[in-house]
Order: C-alpha cells, then sequence, then structure tokens
C-alpha cells in the first residue's frame, strides 16, 4: 500500500496539536499494516468517491482510493484530516 499527500492534508496536519499529529501518525501506521482495523472504522462516505477513517472520537482522515492495476499496489491518497465537523464541512465545499 502507499500513501499520497495531498497540499490540503499536509497543511491541516501542520495545524494540529503535536498530540493530535501523533495520533493521526498512528492511525496511518495501522491503516498501512490492516486498513480494516476496527479501531480506525474504515468507511466510504455516502455521494461521495472518498473514505473516512477515525484517529479518535474526535478526529478524521479523509482519503481516496485512486485507480491501480492489479499488478500496482493500493495507492490512496490523503485529502483532509482534523476534526469530525470542520473536515465534511470543508468536504462538501470540493
Amino acid at each position: 500500500m502507499q500513501l499520497k499527500f495531498s497540499d490540503r492534508f499536509t497543511k491541516a496536519l501542520r495545524k494540529l496539536p503535536q498530540d493530535r499529529q501523533n495520533r493521526i501518525k498512528i492511525a496511518l501506521k495501522q491503516f498501512i499494516q490492516d486498513p480494516n482495523t476496527p479501531s480506525l472504522r474504515l468507511h466510504k462516505l455516502q455521494n461521495i468517491d472518498a473514505y473516512s477513517i477515525s484517529t479518535n472520537r474526535k478526529d478524521r482522515i479523509i482519503l481516496e482510493k485512486l485507480p491501480s492495476t492489479a499488478e500496482e499496489q493500493e495507492i490512496w491518497l490523503l485529502l483532509d484530516v482534523g476534526a469530525h465537523k470542520n473536515v465534511y464541512k470543508r468536504l462538501n465545499r470540493r
């Protein structure tokens, strides 16, 4: 599995306090090891071609699965990160 970082994701991550950044990095490591880890609560978002994973009760990572061939590894584009209500509000403005 390969992760790519959008500019929005990188900018949003930098704005978060260090403790929340650390939780997000741990969640991403878990996602790489096993995307179906129950604590991540990976789910497809309605009416949009994107997914969400939880880092805790407050923060979400919004990501998109990019097309790849059977021979290639999965590629996920990280779109946004932050508080639940903020990332969904920004996502709806897209």
